[in-house]
């Protein structure tokens, strides 16, 4: 079974984009990290991230 979990916490989706944790929570505060508030805990699903991150992708429009 693999490790990952499904729902990550602020703090690992820091550390998997590899930016300060503060960085993370403004990112989630502002809805721009789409994420879930589950009682007093938020969580961002890993396919949400990488979906958002799809988004981000910058495109090469110098190669075609």
């Amino acid at each position: 079974m693999d490790a990952r979990h499904e729902f990550m916490k602020v703090a690992e989706v820091a550390q998997e984009l590899r930016i300060a944790r503060s960085r993370a929570y403004e990112l989630v505060a502002d809805r721009t990290i789409p994420a879930v508030k589950i009682g007093r805990s938020v969580r961002v699903r890993r396919k949400e991230l990488e979906r958002w991150l799809e988004g981000q992708r910058y495109l090469d429009t110098t190669q075609q």
